[in-house]
């Protein structure tokens, strides 16, 4: 099995803060993107069945333009009774 995604965010991606405090008489303001433009993954898996076994894997890739990328894995092991 083989997965591809690709996901646009459309909107505000932005949040913008003013922070005070009491007593004194300054302000700075606060920017941070919150969200990638576009996020994209892939994701490959395997699956073996036999009897009443089924034994599988996936690995999975998915990166953004604002975050590092993230790597998954995954093991599977089901028995039918």
């Amino acid at each position: 099995m083989i997965d591809v995604s690709v996901t646009p965010v459309f909107g505000d991606r932005s949040a913008d803060s003013t922070v005070t405090m009491n007593g004194i008489k300054a302000a700075d303001k606060v920017s941070a993107d919150f969200a990638d433009r576009v996020t994209s993954g892939v994701r490959v898996g395997y699956a073996a069945e036999k009897d009443n076994s089924t034994f599988g894997g996936e690995l999975g890739l998915s990166v953004g333009d604002m975050r590092e990328s993230a790597v998954t894995f995954g093991l599977g092991d089901r028995y039918r009774f």
